[in-house]
């Protein structure tokens, strides 16, 4: 049962593909400059090749990850496919584990999740780093339904996991998940805005709790105040807040 429970986080962050890729930074910046086209497909292909050092090969290699989109805009998500398999079985470790992300990324998710536990065994990849927390590719003034969905969904499982196995209370992990300074604003607002989150906010009862992490989704929304998705989410998530005893 344990490893059954164990499994479900796992699977709920390798599914919604969790760990981070290297280069996240310069990945960001160069993928809202570059459309995913045949031409550039080609060119970042070529780039990889031709990469005259591990550190810039690794850096193109996370670039034309980014290029495999959901739709195969470019219509070239097999070629990539095959170069990020090609490179994820690398001799190199730090090439291996820069073609290992994106490719886990880019096929489905049972797949996935063979690559990331194969990872896992080899050495190639830490148990955190395989079953760490969902990151959000996409520029951060975008928010996905489907990435918001993943993220309640994975650390749902995660608390499920850690209250079976090592005894901490569901709402512990959760909290300290929402109360951690460096993570995304976005996967704040994801978790209060499911289910899930509404049933812990009115199981704890409690405002104090939760004012940083709402402060935060707040400041988020009116940092992108055109982005009315997100403003309804956090706006509902306020409301939730407000009806809590103080």
């Amino acid at each position: 049962m344990k490893y059954a429970l164990t499994m479900l986080a796992l699977g709920a962050s390798l599914t919604a593909l969790a760990a981070a890729a290297p280069s996240q930074a310069v990945r960001a910046s160069a993928l809202l400059r570059m459309e995913a086209s045949a031409p550039n497909v080609e060119r970042m292909r070529a780039a990889v090749r031709a990469a005259d050092s591990e550190d810039e090969q690794v850096q193109q290699i996370t670039l034309l990850g980014g290029l495999h989109t959901r739709d195969n805009a470019s219509g070239m998500n097999d070629a990539i496919e095959r170069d990020l398999r090609t490179l994820a079985a690398s001799p190199s470790r730090r090439i291996a584990r820069s073609a290992t992300f994106p490719l886990a990324q880019a096929v489905g998710a049972q797949e996935a999740i063979e690559i990331l536990m194969r990872a896992r065994q080899t050495g190639l990849m830490g148990g955190d780093e395989v079953a760490g927390e969902l990151a959000f590719p996409r520029a951060i003034g975008s928010f996905g339904v489907g990435d918001a969905s993943r993220y309640a969904a994975w650390l749902h499982a995660t608390a499920l996991t850690g209250q079976w196995v090592s005894r901490r209370p569901y709402a512990e992990t959760v909290l300290a998940q929402l109360d951690d300074p460096a993570l995304d604003p976005r996967k704040i607002i994801a978790f209060p805005g499911m289910p899930e989150g509404r049933a812990l906010m009115s199981g704890v009862g409690r405002r104090a709790p939760f004012t940083s992490a709402v402060r935060r989704a707040a400041s988020y929304a009116h940092s992108f105040p055109g982005n009315l998705h997100v403003k309804q989410l956090v706006d509902d998530i306020v409301d939730a807040w407000y009806e809590l005893p103080a």
